[in-house]
């Protein structure tokens, strides 16, 4: 994987962080629950939802990728 590559997740990553990341867990679900109360489009939280679950996917992806990359 070349530096360019790697200096593009990292741009992925800091984009997720500012969404996800720097809201705790709690607060994620918290927000989630609030839009289903005010009965927001169903269609509205399922892309909700899966933005959160992929952003964690990602998070975690660019960890293992940060670990690999140390060990080289």
């Amino acid at each position: 994987m070349s530096k360019n590559e790697i200096n593009e997740a990292n741009v992925v990553s800091r984009f997720f962080g500012d969404v996800f990341d720097n809201l705790k867990k709690g607060t994620a679900d918290r927000i989630i629950k609030q839009i289903k109360q005010q009965k927001f489009p169903p269609e509205v939280i399922k892309s909700i939802e899966q933005l959160n679950k992929d952003s964690e996917k990602l998070r975690k992806t660019l960890e293992k990728l940060k670990k690999y990359n140390k060990k080289k």
